[in-house]
């Protein structure tokens, strides 16, 4: 279940959505830990209030006491993570969401353009149940690549990416969107 918050909700005068911001940088770079130099950088703070949120995510247990400077993640950090300040949706509004998303893949698989094709789409979680009032509508989609013959797929990745006008902000980033393979030794 995702934990819900409330967007106006605060951790030591910091918005709650600027604290999940955080630690969801915190684990798009693998990491399961900061410090207050990481801290003050990402929240633009100054040392007092850094400290003083430091100490608040320990006393609200999103993190351990430090160890060496070093703030641990907790399980509760991770589910801040994946939290969701959204309001709470009808069925019927779900299943309209739900039958606009299959009309796009509908027309995504129709555009020769795109070099994926969607195979299959799968609802999960609490759409399948008979509550009114849903949270959110979890989908699974299963894709591949349009053309298995291309012999260079993370070139032709990364010119479909520039094309559609996405830019990256890291290397990282666009070795992740080509996913380049390793020649085998």
């Amino acid at each position: 279940m995702t934990l819900q918050i409330k967007s106006a909700d605060a951790v030591s005068g910091i918005p709650i959505m600027r604290v999940r911001d955080f630690f969801q940088r915190v684990v798009a770079w693998h990491r399961d830990s900061f410090d207050l130099p990481c801290l003050r950088d990402q929240l633009s703070l100054d040392e007092n209030p850094a400290m003083a949120l430091a100490s608040e995510l320990v006393a609200q247990g999103y993190a351990e006491e430090p160890q060496d400077g070093v703030y641990q993640l907790t399980d509760k950090a991770g589910e801040l993570v994946r939290a969701s300040a959204a309001s709470k949706v009808s069925r019927k509004t779900a299943e309209d969401a739900l039958a606009g998303l299959l009309e796009r893949v509908k027309q995504y698989n129709l555009d020769a353009n795109k070099i994926f094709t969607i195979e299959t789409v799968v609802v999960f979680g609490s759409f399948l149940g008979t509550k009114d009032k849903l949270g959110d509508l979890d989908v699974a989609v299963k894709w591949r690549d349009r053309n298995l013959k291309d012999p260079d797929r993370a070139k032709t990745a990364l010119a479909y990416a520039r094309h559609s006008g996405h830019r990256f902000s890291t290397f990282f980033h666009e070795l992740g969107w080509a996913e380049i393979e390793l020649p085998k030794s």
